[in-house]
């Protein structure tokens, strides 16, 4: 990891600054994830955690394992400047050991930190090196079956491995040579393929061939694009089991009591495919008066019942539900309803899953009824074996009949259930057989009656012939094969957001704004002007787009508007009622222009303008 050529940065300090840039957005996108940093192969032995049984010799724990925080990442900030402006800091303080440590303690190592750590949902280890042979010799198999077992270990306590395999320009990273049957074997069939592209995918290289996507290029940006790619595992929204039915029809009562525990389940985990990236929500901190003020603090807050006439605390217990029906002299009618009851009327005596009601034609499912992103259900044989033939087997059954189903979903307690329709999806392959597309089932939330509104009416003309052929011609220069990916696009606010948040923690400099999803105006100049201009030429010479001369004002005909002393008590009392705006556009401005005030503006300017004028004269 030291080597490299001249011209080059060698791979130990492109994987320092590629875990510097991972630890600085962690800490504004993700700041309660907990990250650490392990070496192997040093001189130098030291590890920071302590554990019972110990750690294999020759591994450095340069940051322990917690939650990220501004000073690790600016400690991590200033090595990687120190080596920068002086290449022997990397071999003083990570000099290399005598001999190559065996992979398995390596592994070892890293479970022991992690089963050390807090809880956490997903456990990952970030895998990086460029060498491809670490044990060579005659006790390679032996090496490779140690390794097997450590990450057999790994599986059973639900740590996942990422690897990144390095190559350079002089030495290209041969992963068959030793880690393909390691990495090959933590995929036990129960995880998705998907989860772990580098053995399925290929990717193409600025060279125009094709290579393995674990094969990490010697360059700092490609690494840091891998790591960012792959920060983010596929997290289950919802895991519930989906009643399909009664396995059998009840015959008399008691088999009807016993119904619910007779359904015929499968077990399904939902996806959001796509949602919208918002920023978080502040958090209140405080130095709770100490001497130092960066030591903050999160503020807790508590919520706590007062009586409004004793101003004395209600007790939790003591508190219910009240609600007003009316109001009469003897005060307000109001009907108490305890959390249970409540409970009831929310789900409707429903629990937590998804049922099963029936099958529709795709052609009674229309645009309007999507109102929020849809949810992408796969099945899941852990919790209980053979959900994934019985999806499977139904999947295919609603594809060719072209149906899709109606369900009821309840994601969770004191939720109100809603109506949805379950889509099946066909899986896609490309002509070399990868997957584009995997088979599966989206759930599309349907609305409610009051969550419909009337579609606006269009008053737009209807182009001609030329128009609409002129305009093709415009969306024929922008036709891409490769399907819209929204990845390649960033929300410039957030990232803006996120930029600001870094500088102020690290007291830097504030980033300008730059708003990157700016149409390029030149590009669309260059590959379709000339379309535009043949557009709009024949958008100006349709007689129907001419502006309309306004109408004349008031003719000599028009009658004079005969002024009184009641007609100005009249405006007089409208103005001090507050009234003037019962008064006709046209009324008001003979109402300015008796007074010697602007006649032009809407109808609320006219009357602000009267207002103002009464209340000052």
């Amino acid at each position: 990891m030291h080597d490299a050529k001249e011209d080059e940065e060698c791979a130990l300090m492109i994987a320092l600054r590629a875990v510097t840039r991972f630890m600085e957005t962690k800490l504004v996108s993700s700041p309660k994830d907990h990250v650490g940093v392990l070496l192997w192969n040093t001189a130098e032995s030291r590890m920071i955690t302590e554990t019972r049984s110990g750690f294999r010799p020759h591994t450095m724990e340069l940051i322990k394992t917690q939650q990220v925080n501004v000073p690790k990442t600016y400690e991590m900030q200033q090595l990687v400047q120190a080596i920068q402006s002086d290449s022997n800091v990397l071999q003083q303080r990570f000099s290399a050991g005598p001999e190559q440590i065996p992979i398995e303690h390596v592994l070892a190592n890293a479970l022991h930190l992690l089963s050390s750590t807090t809880k956490a949902g997903t456990k990952r280890i970030f895998y990086i090196t460029n060498q491809d042979d670490p044990q060579p010799g005659p006790g390679k198999q032996l090496a490779q079956k140690a390794c097997l077992d450590r990450m057999k270990d790994f599986h059973r306590r639900g740590i996942d491995m990422e690897p990144f395999f390095m190559s350079s320009q002089l030495h290209t990273f041969r992963v068959n040579t030793f880690y393909a049957e390691i990495v090959g074997s933590y995929d036990d069939g129960r995880t998705d393929d998907a989860l772990r592209p580098w053995r399925l995918r290929q990717m193409q290289d600025q060279n125009g061939g094709k290579r393995k996507a674990w094969d990490s290029t010697f360059k700092l940006q490609e690494l840091d694009e891998q790591i960012s790619g792959r920060e983010m595992p596929k997290r289950v929204i919802f895991d519930l089991l989906m009643d399909l039915g009664a396995l059998s029809k009840p015959n008399d009562a008691q088999h009807a009591k016993s119904q619910r525990a007779s359904q015929w389940r499968i077990h399904v985990k939902g996806y959001a495919l796509i949602i919208e990236a918002t920023k978080d929500m502040p958090v209140r901190v405080s130095s709770y008066g100490q001497e130092n003020p960066a030591d903050i603090y999160e503020v807790m807050a508590y919520q706590r019942m007062y009586d409004t006439k004793t101003m004395e605390r209600v007790p939790a217990p003591e508190v219910t539900n009240a609600y007003t029906i009316c109001e009469n002299p003897n005060g307000p009618a109001q009907v108490v309803l305890s959390d249970e009851e409540v409970k009831q009327l929310r789900t409707f005596g429903c629990i937590p899953g998804i049922k099963l009601l029936g099958f529709k034609q795709r052609s009674t499912l229309h645009f309007v009824d999507n109102i929020k992103h849809a949810y992408f259900l796969y099945p899941s044989d852990m919790e209980h074996p053979g959900s994934k033939r019985t999806f499977a087997a139904l999947l295919n059954s609603m594809l060719s009949k072209e149906v899709y189903a109606l369900a009821l979903y309840m994601p969770r307690e004191n939720v109100i259930p809603a109506f949805v329709a379950i889509l099946p999806q066909a899986e896609e392959l490309d002509a070399d057989g990868n997957q584009l597309v995997p088979p599966g089932m989206n759930m599309v939330i349907l609305p409610y009656t009051d969550d419909l509104r009337e579609l606006p009416r269009n008053q737009a003309e209807h182009a001609n012939a030329e128009q609409i052929f002129n305009a093709g011609q415009i969306i024929d220069q922008y036709l891409r094969k490769a399907p819209f990916n929204p990845d390649a696009f960033t929300n410039p606010a957030l990232q803006h957001h996120y930029l600001t948040l870094m500088a102020v923690a690290f007291n830097q400099e504030k980033p300008a704004y730059q708003d990157t999803i700016l149409p390029d105006y030149a590009l669309i100049d260059e590959r379709a002007g000339s379309q535009i201009q043949t557009w709009n030429d024949s958008i100006d010479a349709d007689p129907r787009t001419r502006p309309v001369s306004p109408p004349t004002k008031r003719t000599s005909q028009t009658m004079p508007v005969q002024w009184s002393t009641e007609r100005e008590q009249e405006i007089q009392s409208m103005h001090q009622q507050g009234l003037l705006g019962r008064y006709l556009v046209a009324e008001l401005r003979d109402v300015c222009a008796h007074y010697d005030l602007p006649t032009t503006g809407r109808k609320a300017d006219l009357v602000d303008r009267l207002q103002n004028y009464f209340s000052t004269s």
